[in-house]
């Protein structure tokens, strides 16, 4: 565990979020409970925690309930969310789909009303992307604007802790909180003129025909709001891997590359790491084993 009580300072006057459920992911440390990062290696070898991760002590000082910890994939490992060993989090919308992930039974938690607001880590998506497929609102936060002790980590220069919650509002509250300062009162911001650049070629290839549309209705949406909306090319996107041979073989993604290597430092050389980031969620035995209480 790594905890350091250095980050631990709180402002004079403490911000509040008092009796509102809170649930960390498995990454994170709260006191007595061992951190399990969705893996059953861990799971044989973690003991409880002897005090709160940085964060977690912030959310309690702040009037906040720890209501449970949620289920992951192993690892932070997966952006589906699947996880063989202890089910995949059904998504709210269907519980045959994945939710995504990593933080995949935080955004399920939260939708499904067992929590206000749910924490995870994110380094390339793992709060975003199940927010985003659940429908609800995910913040990734700088690197070093939360501390990061206390969470099992994938990535030492990419990680960092952020919320998910059903409004912007209650995101911006718990960030504040965790970062150490006061929430302050979010004013409505005009769309007039506000530049959006839609990305073409490898994101919009093959959609699916519901995700077509709904897509295309949102920029339906954004245009009429005032957005200023074009067509951008953005080579590196296309370069990004697309399967398990690009993956394997490709050089080109400077981030990717950084991932893996301090994703491998950071697990010890364990091989389900390597399991995990060069194989597909469906060849995962268990992949779609879904638990509709994302537990």
């Amino acid at each position: 565990m790594k905890t350091s009580l250095r980050h631990a300072a709180t402002p004079q006057r403490r911000p509040r979020i008092n009796d509102r459920p809170k649930r960390p992911s498995s990454g994170q440390h709260p006191r007595r409970e061992p951190t399990r990062a969705g893996s059953k290696l861990l799971a044989d070898e973690a003991v409880p925690a002897a005090l709160d991760a940085p964060v977690v002590r912030r959310l309690r000082a702040a009037g906040a309930v720890i209501a449970a910890k949620n289920n992951m994939s192993e690892f932070a490992a997966l952006a589906t969310g699947a996880n063989p060993h202890y089910g995949t989090p059904g998504n709210p919308a269907d519980r045959a789909r994945v939710p995504g992930g990593s933080s995949s039974g935080g955004a399920v938690a939260v939708v499904d009303g067992m929590c206000e607001i749910a924490v995870g880590s994110d380094t390339g998506g793992s709060v975003r992307a199940p927010a985003a497929l659940c429908g609800i609102v995910g913040f990734k936060p700088s690197k070093y604007r939360v501390p990061t002790e206390g969470a099992f980590p994938l990535s030492y220069s990419l990680d960092s802790i952020g919320p998910m919650a059903r409004t912007v509002k209650a995101c911006a509250d718990a960030d504040a909180v965790m970062a150490g300062e006061e929430p302050q009162p979010l004013e409505p911001v005009s769309l007039n003129n506000l530049r959006f650049g839609i990305i073409q070629g490898a994101p919009l290839s093959g959609l699916d025909s519901t995700v077509s549309e709904r897509f295309g209705q949102a920029l339906t949406v954004l245009g009429r709001s005032g957005c200023l909306l074009s067509d951008e090319k953005f080579a590196p996107v296309d370069e990004v891997p697309r399967n398990q041979s690009d993956l394997a073989s490709s050089g080109r993604n400077v981030a990717g590359s950084l991932l893996f290597a301090e994703a491998a430092s950071c697990v010890g050389g364990r091989t389900a790491l390597c399991r995990l980031t060069t194989t597909s969620a469906a060849a995962w035995p268990g992949h779609d084993r879904v638990n509709p209480k994302g537990q």
